[in-house]
């Protein structure tokens, strides 16, 4: 694989060959792709800011039943993680002196998928309408952070000195679960981890409702963190799908050789679906830091 640097159109190489398996992005595709990406450019740095959470409104309440980690910190730690890496993603990729795009055949994608966790999970965690919900899944998310802690220690500390560290994570789970029994309709749930990444990006992603909803809309976060994944992963079968395919020579006993060249159509809308995610969550959580369980606006007296 190769990097392609665009400037508008991409010049064709010389003496290429029509094979037979060639997947070639034409001058339209690229220019197209271009507008996209810098679309997304623009979304982002254009985009509402999000307000401090107003005394009264439903973050600001739900603060005490998620006390050791209020549910709005919580989520304000995902966006920032999820903002830090768009960031790079543009970097990487735009040259916001001259506005030439450089397409990265590996890199781009560990960004992409760490902005869709992020963002998806900052998402998940407040998405739902349900208050009970809200507060467990906070819940779930400090009680995995916990133990994650616990099972990162054990890598480098001896079993007989982990005592101490057992007793805290003992000590913080009897809070998490001291603080889901304030929300009673909570107190009949055993208190567990999150789903996994690929659940909570598949709750926050849009179905096709074409064919009823068996699928994933092709522009989803989940259909975008899978293919980000199997760029991180290595899964070649997958990479050469979604990949731009060039025959260098001619077959020779039943072989031949190809080069792969990443696909800026498909990193400009990655760029794009990232971005209208990042948007989503922020929407979300800009209404609940301002408005109370009423629906009614709140504002903090100066």
């Amino acid at each position: 694989m190769t990097d392609s640097t665009l400037a508008g159109n991409q010049p064709e190489p010389e003496s290429r060959l029509l094979g037979e398996y060639d997947r070639l992005e034409s001058d339209d595709d690229l220019n197209t792709a271009l507008r996209v990406l810098h679309i997304a450019q623009r979304k982002f740095l254009t985009r509402e800011a999000v307000p401090a959470v107003a005394q009264g409104s439903i973050l600001d309440e739900e603060r005490r039943h998620t006390a050791r980690n209020p549910i709005a910190s919580l989520v304000l730690s995902q966006r920032a993680r999820a903002l830090d890496n768009i960031e790079r993603l543009f970097d990487l990729m735009v040259d916001t002196e001259d506005g030439r795009v450089t397409a990265h055949p590996f890199a781009p994608y560990s960004l992409v998928r760490a902005v869709i966790e992020a963002a998806a999970t900052g998402l998940w965690l407040i998405q739902t309408n349900r208050k009970a919900d809200r507060v467990l899944r906070a819940l779930q998310l400090e009680y995995r952070n916990t133990t994650e802690r616990g099972r990162f220690i054990e890598l480098f500390v001896p079993g007989a000195d982990l005592v101490h560290e057992q007793q805290r994570a003992a000590q913080v789970v009897d809070r998490l679960n001291e603080l889901k029994d304030t929300v009673p309709p909570l107190r009949q749930y055993a208190l567990t981890g999150p789903p996994k990444y690929s659940a909570i990006v598949s709750a926050v992603s849009a179905r096709d409702p074409d064919n009823g909803g068996r699928t994933f809309m092709l522009n989803s976060p989940i259909m975008v963190w899978k293919s980000a994944s199997a760029f991180i992963h290595g899964s070649d079968d997958v990479i050469r799908a979604l990949s731009d395919v060039r025959q260098l020579h001619e077959f020779q006993s039943g072989i031949a050789t190809f080069e792969l060249t990443p696909s800026l159509r498909m990193l400009a809308t990655n760029a794009l679906v990232c971005v209208d995610l990042i948007i989503a969550l922020e929407a979300r959580f800009a209404f609940l830091a301002s408005h109370d369980y009423g629906g009614r606006a709140v504002v903090t007296a100066p």
